[in-house]
């Protein structure tokens, strides 16, 4: 998927890792070395072709309705970069990832290696009524000062964005987002 990983894993890399498992047949996660020991797999589950997921890339669309606006950079893993201030309940700034709707995906977002300090929350939204604009349905807080790289944000079903703002209630941290296919949906 991304890369193989050490012995010692922070929770959010561990759950990726496992997160490739999840509609996996049993026979294709014991021919992985994951499950060791007898099984007793039924002939059909044996002779099941294993389905690859694919990873689709998006890039967001950063929006600038006032100061602090984005601040671009290279990182210090090279890749492209901007961030924001947080502006406590001031919207200023914002990040939107949107895509034609997505059945059930496992979601990741790339989080820049430096100028990212912020406690964010990704909002997960759906088409809204009669295809009139978008219904949140859920968030995954990311801790930014906490990780870097690609973070797992949960798998969810029928989304077609996702978004967060720099209006979320601190200051003086940074809110870091890659400007190229940033965003990961594994479906």
């Amino acid at each position: 998927m991304h890369q193989s990983y050490p012995d010692s894993l922070p929770f959010s890399s561990a759950q990726a890792f496992f997160a490739q498992f999840e509609c996996a047949p049993l026979s294709s996660i014991i021919r992985r070395g994951v499950l060791t020991g007898p099984t007793f797999a039924a002939t059909s589950d044996v002779a099941t072709p294993h389905i690859v997921n694919t990873s689709i890339y998006y890039t967001p669309s950063l929006t600038n309705n006032g100061a602090p606006g984005w601040a671009y950079f290279t990182d210090s893993n090279g890749v492209p970069s901007a961030y924001t201030n947080s502006n406590g309940s001031t919207y200023t700034s914002q990040a939107v990832w949107s895509f034609s709707q997505l059945g059930g995906c496992n979601f990741y977002v790339y989080v820049p290696a430096g100028n990212a300090t912020a406690n964010i929350s990704y909002g997960f939204f759906q088409p809204g009524i009669a295809g009139i604009g978008e219904t949140r349905v859920g968030s995954t807080a990311v801790n930014q000062n906490n990780v870097t790289g690609w973070v797992w944000l949960g798998a969810w079903n029928g989304i077609n964005q996702v978004q967060f703002s720099n209006n979320d209630g601190q200051t003086g941290t940074n809110i870091g987002v890659g400007v190229s296919q940033s965003l990961e949906a594994v479906c």
